[in-house]
């Protein structure tokens, strides 16, 4: 009797990493806009303790930059 051949588990294990890459991808690109978004509104309103002298600026970049994902992530759509 000859034993089995053993198939390669290196495909299986690439497909797993990949899909669960692909999943904490799609999750940090989420939240970090929303974070961003968040920061910039409690910055604005003086709840952060951010110096005054950059409070506007902080939360104008802030706010801004969830803005620009928010409309980077809708114009490139993955199909």
């Amino acid at each position: 009797m000859t034993p089995t051949p053993i198939g390669n588990p290196i495909p299986s294990l690439t497909k797993v990493v990949t899909s669960l890459t692909g999943f904490v991808s799609e999750v940090v690109s989420s939240v970090h806009k929303e974070a961003a978004l968040v920061l910039g509104l409690l910055t604005a309103t003086g709840t952060m303790p951010i110096p005054a002298t950059g409070e506007k600026l902080g939360a104008s970049l802030l706010i801004g930059y969830a803005a620009v994902c928010h409309v980077a992530e809708n114009l490139f759509k993955k199909a």
